[in-house]
């Protein structure tokens, strides 16, 4: 970590404010959640407590400016492959109803997109993101604009 010894430079502040933030600043040691998942550090627990209480909040955000929800999704790396980074993000949302199957949402990897249990009010799916695919036909697509 860096020590301030009076006023810091741009190049400072940028390093502290990429490099050093986020769940590495709160936990003191990483800022991977699957290192933080694998560590029983006060630091650990405090970095992934605001972490998933920081997403469910944005959630909540946007379930208000959408006046409701059908579906949650979780996608991309963690969303994908964290099971107990899911579980904690949808505890934090059990008051919409969100409940999840821990066998489904245990996984790994997931073969199933439904997570959420028959009794939960809100469906809630993993889906995988396969940006390969998703490059490979923008760059057809723009191949062919070309011709």
């Amino acid at each position: 970590m860096y020590e301030s010894k009076g006023i810091l430079q741009m190049e400072q502040i940028a390093h502290l404010l990429y490099q050093e933030s986020g769940l590495l600043g709160l936990s003191g040691e990483s800022g991977n959640t699957r290192d933080l998942l694998m560590s029983n550090t006060p630091g650990a627990h405090l970095a992934l407590d605001v972490f998933t209480l920081r997403i469910a909040g944005e959630i909540g955000r946007m379930i208000s400016t959408l006046n409701g929800l059908d579906v949650l999704v979780f996608t991309g790396g963690i969303g994908e492959n964290q099971a107990e980074i899911r579980s904690r993000i949808c505890a934090k949302l059990s008051w919409l109803g969100i409940e999840l199957d821990s066998k489904l949402n245990d996984q790994t990897p997931i073969s199933h997109q439904i997570v959420s249990s028959k009794e939960s009010k809100v469906k809630t799916l993993v889906i995988p993101t396969k940006e390969e695919d998703i490059i490979a036909k923008q760059l057809i697509n723009i191949l062919h604009d070309r011709k």
